[in-house]
């Protein structure tokens, strides 16, 4: 490869994927995003890719060449139980020829918390997609321990900004901002209670 910059790998076009892309675009590095159309907004010289990254084989292919992997893809809401225990899998397969990986989570395996949130708090999920969120967050420490990959996670509480319009501030506060309004602080959250 000479002089040039390792690759980055992207999985996923929803806000934090797309904030990650701009982010290592931005920065100079080469950049892969992955998601099932192939088709995504995302900065000039950022290649996109049409991929499963639920399928091992697949996503070993989509990261061939990457030092870094982000795990950013989703599912739909409804379907977090079904969905995300095998992109996980599979994304660690993908990853597991060499290239670090990130995991971008959320709060829901923590369950409800009355106080400060901290990494060292226990998992207390109570619904199904807090329990998911918690079992494929262990699936990828279980293999970072083992040394099938170097991984990492990092957890949001929620998103806002560019492209998060379905996030607890996107469409109720920041969207209504820009059009003058007032903020919607009485409507109820889009996400039920993990």
């Amino acid at each position: 490869m000479g002089g040039e910059l390792p690759l980055k790998v992207v999985f996923g076009t929803g806000p934090l994927s797309l904030a990650v892309a701009r982010a290592l675009s931005g920065k100079g590095d080469p950049v892969r995003v992955v998601n099932r159309s192939g088709r995504a907004a995302v900065p000039a010289g950022v290649e996109v890719v049409a991929g499963d990254a639920s399928k091992p084989a697949e996503a070993r292919r989509l990261c061939q060449e990457a030092s870094v992997v982000y795990h950013c893809a989703s599912a739909p809401y409804s379907m977090w139980p079904k969905l995300h225990p095998p992109l996980m899998d599979a994304i660690i397969e993908g990853a597991s020829a060499g290239a670090k990986l990130v995991f971008g989570d959320n709060l829901y395996a923590y369950g409800p918390v009355d106080g400060p949130l901290t990494e060292d708090l226990l998992w207390r999920a109570t619904g199904p997609n807090g329990r998911t969120r918690a079992q494929i967050a262990e699936t990828l420490m279980r293999a970072h321990e083992a040394g099938r990959v170097q991984a990492a996670i990092g957890r949001g509480s929620d998103f806002f900004g560019p492209h998060a319009r379905l996030s607890t501030v996107g469409d109720r506060v920041f969207a209504r901002a820009v059009e003058g309004k007032p903020h919607r602080s009485s409507v109820t959250p889009t996400c039920p209670t993990p």
